[in-house]
Order: C-alpha cells, then structure tokens, then sequence
C-alpha cells in the first residue's frame, strides 16, 4: 500500500491547495494598546452565490485515504476549533482525477483557518483525537450541486 507523510501546514506548503488565512503585519490596518486589527486576510468571492456557515464533527478512523472529493466551483473556508487532524489534498491531472503522486497530507490545528482551493481534491480530515471539529463556510447548495467523489484504485495510508 502507498504510504504518505503528513507535514505541518504552512503558507508556503499550501499554497498549491489553497489558503492559510493567517495574519501578517503587512495587513495590519489598526493598532494600540488594546487591539491590533488585520484587514482583508481572504476575500469570499470563490465561494459561491450563496455562502453559509456550516458546522462538522468528524471522529477518529484509520488513516487509510480510499476516496477523494472536490467542488470545481466553490471553494471552502475551514475554521478548525476542536482537536488535531489529517487533511489530505490533490492536484488534477489532465483527465480531472486526482493526481496521487501528488497528494499531500497536512495537520489541521485549532486557530489556524484555511481556504481549500476551487477544484482541489480532499477528504474530510482524519483525527489524532476521538474527534475534530471546524467551522466551514461554503456554497449553501455545494452537496447538491458541486460535489464530485473519486474512489482511489488502491487506498493510501497516512504515517505519521
């Protein structure tokens, strides 16, 4: 069975995939000795016609990827707020599947928001712990409408 390695997310590593919505002192708008404000992280307009907020628990299973899923339309803003977990993202190839030589997974921590990018490959993520939980904020029909599921030929094991 393949085998991937999981990486700490980071602005650089992600980019390929999406977003890390983290602020920088470039994007500070306001500060004093109560508040510092960072203006416009991320802006919203691949999100859909539509957006809403959503709410996901997942729970502890093995780390074996066997499918993928993607929106090619809308993209999708994770706000994890419980737990630790495994995220797996793949590119296309220029057939439109997902390129699993490619595929990277990463760790999903509390505080640390990302955007998933428009098209890209991903399951939900594989918790450390019994459970991880996120805010999402999407295309209010994204699962009738722009939800495409890919089952892997031959399943992938996440190590650590």
């Amino acid at each position: 069975m393949r085998e991937i390695k999981v990486e700490m997310m980071s602005p650089e590593n992600f980019k390929d995939f999406g977003q890390m919505i983290i602020p920088t002192k470039d994007k500070i708008t306001f500060s004093n000795e109560f508040v510092d404000h960072y203006h416009d992280l991320a802006s919203l307009e691949t999100l859909g016609r539509d957006p809403v907020v959503t709410f996901f628990s997942t729970y502890r299973r093995p780390f074996i990827i066997d499918k993928l899923e993607r929106h090619r339309n809308t993209s999708e803003i994770f706000f994890p707020v419980g737990g630790v977990a495994l995220m797996p993202f793949a590119p296309d190839l220029p057939d439109g599947n997902p390129d699993i030589e490619k595929m990277r997974v990463f760790t999903c921590i509390p505080g640390k928001p990302f955007i998933g990018g428009k098209g890209v490959w991903h399951i939900f993520p594989f918790p450390l712990e019994e459970r991880y939980e996120a805010y999402n904020i999407v295309e209010k029909e994204i699962i009738e409408n722009d939800l495409e599921i890919f089952e892997l030929d031959e399943p992938v094991r996440i190590i650590l």
